[in-house]
C-alpha cells in the first residue's frame, strides 16, 4: 500500500521528468556559431603566440642577459599575452589596429638601446656651473 510520502515522492519525480523533457536543445544554428567563435578565437591565440614569441624571444639577451630566461618561459609569457589578447581582439591581429605595430616600433627603437647610458656625460662647460654667455 501506498503511504502519502510514497504518493508525493512519484508525483515530484513525474514533475521533474515533465521538466527535464521540456528542455531543448539549442537550435543547430547555434551550435555552428558557436563553433565557429571557439574556431576564431583558437586562431587568433595562434596569430597572437606567433607574434609576442617573435617579439619577446629577443627581449631577455638585450634588456637583461644575467637573467637567463629560457625558452620555456618566453613561451609561457607569449601563451598568456596571447589569451589575453585573443579574449580583447578575437579578430586577430588585424583588428588591433595601428597598436601592434606601434608596440613593435617602440621596441625594435628603444630595445637596443636599453643597455646604453641614458645620460650624455658632463662637458668641461657645465661642471663649472651655468655660463649664460654674458659678459661680466
Amino acid at each position: 500500500m501506498d503511504t502519502p510520502t510514497d504518493s508525493l515522492e512519484l508525483e515530484l519525480q513525474e514533475i521533474k521528468n515533465e521538466d527535464s523533457a521540456l528542455e531543448v536543445a539549442p537550435p543547430q544554428s547555434e551550435i555552428v556559431a558557436g563553433e565557429q567563435q571557439q574556431a576564431q578565437e583558437l586562431s587568433a591565440k595562434s596569430e597572437y603566440f606567433g607574434l609576442i614569441k617573435t617579439v619577446l624571444t629577443p627581449m631577455p639577451g638585450i634588456l637583461c642577459p644575467a637573467w637567463g630566461i629560457q625558452e620555456a618561459e618566453i613561451e609561457a609569457l607569449a601563451d598568456a599575452y596571447a589569451t589575453a589578447c585573443a579574449e580583447t581582439w578575437p579578430g586577430g591581429v588585424g583588428e588591433t589596429g595601428p597598436w601592434v605595430g606601434a608596440l613593435i616600433t617602440t621596441l625594435a627603437v628603444v630595445g637596443p638601446r636599453v643597455r646604453l647610458p641614458r645620460r650624455l656625460k658632463e662637458t668641461q662647460g657645465e661642471e663649472g656651473g651655468a655660463d649664460d654667455g654674458a659678459a661680466d
